[in-house]
């Protein structure tokens, strides 16, 4: 791709106008990645990461949702300094230092540390990215999107107990009917399995089997993956197991005619993407009714423009609504993904010290509740192995690491957001990592954030 338009691209995302703007994919980074044998039909195939998660936005059909460049946050650098070449971490046969692990172990492209303040004790940016660089988030995302619906029931425009059936009609009469929207937000609506009968004689998964995250017919009507034509050249929908699905309506309708779950509503803790759309959607319906805003309006208006964030968010935008697919579809900057998990450190007040999160919010994700802790134990979730006394609420994980409370927004390749609850410290990452969730990821990260929280806190402690 040329160097000039590639900035000049780049540019045009730091200083984008203050609304939401709608664009195509840009031909030219496509046509840049094939070069490498990658593009948006195999992008996340695990040994292209490093090449298509920066700046992922560009060979999708992507909106920019607008910050407010006189409302900035400073970005300031800490009295207190980490210097992650001197914090030695283990490195399976012999200690290394921080630096090496993350960038040579981790495949870390970028991370900012920062104290509760909001100033940077530590930061670093690998893999040619930047500061302007915009990183797909994967599943971080879904607390940006528990994260803006929490102030839509904030304003009164939903509640948190409504049935999932007065906002998603679809439901009625389906598995799902008498589920709550705080199930959905929770990973706890019983959400399981879609029939294996579309898996086609290659063993390609279609459905939504026991242990797979997502339907691969929900990413395909979010244009994920890119767009066919149709015979006058015009993109339309890729064709999944359930035809050409438009959009998250016409894939809520084969979820609740097809799903199984594998628990009552509310029992168990079942990480399923299509909770999140639901959520998402929820939250689309009561903000439109309430105000005749579009979900990316809304976060805009009431988080985006208010949080003190640097860039504008990029995100990804399906073909024919303008809807970002909520589960997986944000792009924000290192330093604006630090500024989020700032806002919970912070009780969800943003650097002036207004109010943007609910404290009901952040107080759950940071305590959590007896039923949370009681589907984590449900005897089918994996990530037990990362804590058996955590909990997952409104998005987030929260668990001990060596004696540490923390909660993270966590993406299936190393993408980690975390608050260090003790310290108000937090971290944030993004990563290529080759081998997406399970053990090995989270065996990795831990001993990445327990090393720079350890370290930090030190200093901390020492001035």
């Amino acid at each position: 791709m040329n160097r000039a338009l590639f900035a000049l691209l780049v540019l045009g995302f730091a200083t984008s106008a203050t609304a939401v703007t709608y664009h195509d994919p840009v031909k030219e980074v496509e046509e840049g990645l094939n070069v490498f044998g990658a593009g948006i039909a195999n992008w996340e195939e695990q040994h292209l990461g490093a090449f298509t998660y920066p700046d992922a936005h560009l060979y999708h059909r992507h909106a920019y949702i607008a910050n407010d460049p006189l409302q900035k946050a400073p970005m300031t650098k800490s009295e207190v300094q980490v210097d992650i070449t001197k914090v030695q971490v283990f490195g399976g046969t012999k200690p290394i230092d921080l630096y090496t692990f993350m960038r040579d172990r981790a495949n870390v492209h970028s991370f900012v540390l920062m104290d509760k303040s909001g100033k940077i004790m530590a930061e670093d940016y690998w893999n040619g990215t930047d500061i302007n660089t915009a990183n797909h988030a994967m599943s971080a995302g879904k607390s940006f999107t528990a994260m803006t619906s929490s102030i839509a029931a904030e304003k009164g425009y939903f509640q948190m107990t409504d049935p999932i059936e007065k906002w998603i009609p679809e439901f009625e009469g389906t598995p799902l009917e008498g589920a709550i929207v705080q199930h959905f937000a929770d990973m706890r609506a019983g959400v399981r399995t879609i029939d294996a009968e579309h898996d086609d004689a290659n063993d390609y998964h279609w459905s939504m089997g026991e242990w797979s995250t997502w339907d691969w017919s929900m990413p395909l009507a979010a244009g994920y993956n890119g767009f066919d034509v149709d015979e006058n050249g015009k993109p339309i929908n890729r064709k999944g197991a359930h035809g050409r699905l438009d959009g998250i309506e016409d894939f809520i309708e084969v979820l609740g005619q097809n799903v199984k779950l594998g628990n009552a509503h509310g029992e168990g803790y079942n990480y399923k993407c299509a909770n999140t759309e639901i959520l998402g959607l929820v939250t689309e319906r009561a903000v439109k009714r309430a105000t005749g805003q579009s979900y990316n309006e809304f976060m805009e208006s009431e988080l985006w423009t208010q949080g003190g964030f640097q860039s504008p968010l990029a995100v990804y935008s399906d073909l024919n609504h303008g809807r970002m697919p909520y589960s997986g579809g944000v792009n924000p900057t290192t330093r604006d993904f630090a500024l989020m998990a700032q806002l919970m450190a912070n009780g969800g007040k943003n650097y002036k010290g207004q109010q943007l999160i609910p404290t009901w919010f952040v107080e759950q994700v940071k305590n959590g509740n007896d039923e949370v802790r009681q589907a984590w134990q449900f005897k089918d979730n994996q990530e037990q192995v990362a804590d058996p006394d955590g909990f997952y609420t409104n998005q987030f994980r929260t668990v001990s690491i060596n004696g540490r409370k923390v909660s993270a927004m966590v993406g299936v390749n190393g993408q980690f957001n975390v608050i260090d609850w003790k310290t108000g410290n937090t971290i944030s990452i993004f990563s290529s990592f080759g081998k997406p969730s399970g053990p090995t990821m989270i065996a990795t990260f831990f001993n990445i954030i327990d090393g720079a929280f350890s370290a930090a806190e030190q200093a901390q402690m020492a001035n």
